[in-house]
């Protein structure tokens, strides 16, 4: 129920670009399958989440309408296990879900490095930051090349395929919940709009890259300057 809370305020806030309800389109990519348009427009037909209806106790959804709540899940066991950890007398803790992570009860800031999105085991950003959750959503983790073109597996719900203008996006936020939600929301759209959504949202923070003429380019919300230390 709260991850559906999130997903509803993000799939109107994004102009239906995150997707809760994604499960028909994802499946589609799976075992690096390049589908039909006759097959994403079916997909489509399935997917919205303004079809859903839902209450703390009861979800009401079309038959064929497969929720797929990988966008946002990792960063809520994250946030899970945090409160779990605190319940049980944990001073401080660093929880690190596959490069999702959460840190709190730590007096001083940790350093954190953005992958490099084409360079492995490279950073290309280093970060510090205190008692925050920190997101990377980026299009070189799980893809596939054919052709000459990536597909990964972000897919932006309005087009039914993979989101193709960011490359990677991180989020600093004050939960892990938001900030893997918000980190897929920024992915899927226009980087200029991913930004000025990011610049009105208080307490979260965003640095993004996108890929311009065979060049990297980054960009940073208002507040990101204070966690930069260092780019490469």
């Amino acid at each position: 129920y709260e991850m559906l809370i999130i997903g509803k305020k993000l799939y109107y806030e994004t102009a239906s670009r995150y997707d809760l309800s994604i499960g028909k389109l994802s499946d589609l990519w799976e075992n690096e399958n390049i589908p039909s348009k006759e097959d994403i427009l079916l997909a489509k037909e399935f997917t919205g989440f303004d079809k859903i209806k839902f209450d703390s106790k009861v979800i009401d959804k079309p038959e064929n309408l497969k929720i797929n709540l990988g966008s946002i899940a990792k960063g809520f066991i994250i946030d899970k296990t945090i409160e779990y950890l605190i319940e049980n007398r944990v001073q401080s803790a660093i929880v690190n879900a596959g490069g999702d992570i959460r840190i709190f009860g730590y007096n001083k800031k940790i350093a954190v490095g953005v992958q490099h999105p084409r360079k492995e085991n490279e950073i290309i950003a280093k970060l510090e930051v205190g008692n925050v959750a920190l997101v990377t959503s980026g299009d070189y983790e799980r893809f596939f090349i054919k052709d000459g073109i990536r597909y990964h597996h972000i897919i932006d719900a309005t087009t039914g395929y993979p989101a193709n203008e960011n490359i990677s996006v991180t989020v600093i936020a004050k939960n892990a919940t938001e900030a893997d939600a918000y980190a897929t929301a920024f992915f899927v759209m226009p980087s200029k709009e991913a930004l000025e959504f990011a610049n009105k949202i208080d307490g979260v923070e965003l640095y993004l890259i996108k890929n311009e003429n065979n060049k990297l380019k980054t960009f940073k919300s208002a507040g990101m300057e204070k966690y930069l230390i260092k780019e490469f």
